[in-house]
C-alpha cells in the first residue's frame, strides 16, 4: 500500500567500515568520526557530508512525531 511494508536490509560498504575508529562504543565512534570528518573539512580536505545542526533538528522532529503516534504529520515549514 505505501511501499514499506516489506524490509530491505542493507549492508555498509567495505570502504565505510574501513574509515571508522576502533571504538567499541558506539556513541563515542560516532562523535570520533564526526570530529575526524569536521577536523578534515577546516583543512580543507574535503567535506564528506557529516550531519549539520539543522539536520539533527530535523531529525529530531520526527522522531517527536512518531513516538507521539500522531500518524502522518506535516513538518514545520521552517525546519
Amino acid at each position: 500500500m505505501y511501499g514499506w511494508e516489506t524490509w530491505e536490509l542493507l549492508t555498509v560498504p567495505q570502504s565505510i567500515l574501513a574509515a571508522l575508529p576502533a571504538e567499541t562504543d558506539n556513541t563515542q565512534h560516532n562523535w570520533d568520526q564526526l570530529a575526524r570528518e569536521f577536523v578534515a573539512d577546516i583543512r580543507s580536505e574535503g567535506n564528506v557530508g557529516y550531519q549539520t545542526f539543522r539536520n539533527g533538528w530535523i531529525y529530531q522532529a520526527v522522531i517527536n512525531i512518531v513516538r507521539a503516534g500522531s500518524g502522518w504529520t506535516r513538518l514545520a515549514s521552517d525546519l
